[in-house]
């Protein structure tokens, strides 16, 4: 259905690249929701959130290719994260704009990089089982601050494939 740009491999790959653990998620894939701005998300991947009532759900940014094709690339944020409930997985979403990369842990926590370099910690509040709630910033690493430090490549790395 979608393709990724050609320096990616293509459909087959794309969803090892989310991680451990998702799930291709196909099941209203063919219905887009509008997002802010007026995009269309495609639901193409999902994972429950471990000791919790939520899903962590990926979409893809739907955009056409010259001859009409749906493409799409991880390069051009194409990606969004957004949350749901796992009791109702159809159900409505909450949208995590800044969220470049997330992966759920345990005790119902999800570690997310976003747009401006950090590495956070979310937990999400439990208070209201009717709702998918806001996430709560439960820790906060900023990565800004790092330069890279170059340096030849250690022993282990330069051994043999075979």
């Amino acid at each position: 259905m979608f393709h990724d740009s050609p320096m990616n491999g293509g459909d087959e790959d794309w969803l090892s690249e989310l991680g451990h653990g998702w799930s291709n998620d196909t099941s209203n894939s063919s219905i887009a929701r509008r997002a802010e701005g007026g995009a269309s998300l495609y639901r193409v991947a999902s994972q429950a959130v471990p000791s919790s009532a939520f899903l962590l759900v990926a979409e893809l940014v739907a955009r056409r290719s010259r001859s009409g094709e749906p493409i799409w690339s991880v390069w051009d944020r194409d990606l969004h994260y957004s949350l749901g409930r796992t009791d109702d997985p159809d159900g409505p979403l909450v949208a995590l704009p800044d969220v470049v990369w997330a992966a759920p842990t345990d005790h119902g926590r999800v570690i997310v990089a976003t747009s401006d370099a950090k590495l956070r910690m979310r937990r999400f509040d439990h208070s209201n089982d009717d709702a998918v709630p806001a996430p709560v910033v439960a820790m906060e690493h900023d990565l800004n601050g790092l330069m890279p430090n170059p340096g030849p490549a250690p022993v282990w790395a330069k051994a043999s494939l075979d």
